[in-house]
């Protein structure tokens, strides 16, 4: 009975950026889903960028796949690598069920962008 979720994802700046649209349905979101991201303001290199979707027709999440694609660019030519992490309390990722219910999950594991 998932209809939505969001979360905050931390990045370094100078290794990636993200476009105008940072992100974008795919998978399970593909149809029916409004899915979007803003690269919050702040001072930086750490940045933050805010994801949140929800069901457009109220039909839950069914099956087992993507949710999202992230949309972004390398800013320097030299191999680099940084990590995206998930926000702890209270911007972590959740759900959101059909009773407008947050969810949280058990393990949110963080991933790497490797620049080349």
């Amino acid at each position: 009975k998932l209809v939505g979720f969001q979360g905050d994802l931390t990045f370094d700046e100078r290794v990636v950026t993200f476009e105008s649209q940072p992100i974008q349905s795919a998978g399970l979101t593909a149809n029916n889903w409004s899915v979007s991201g803003n690269v919050l303001a702040g001072p930086g290199p750490i940045r933050t960028l805010r994801i949140s979707a929800f069901s457009t027709d109220f039909a839950p999440l069914s099956g087992a796949g993507t949710l999202f694609e992230l949309r972004m660019t390398r800013v320097s030519n030299t191999a680099q690598a940084t990590q995206l992490v998930w926000a702890t309390g209270p911007d972590q990722f959740i759900f959101i069920d059909a009773d407008l219910q947050n969810l949280t999950v058990g393990n949110a594991a963080p991933g790497n962008i490797k620049t080349q």
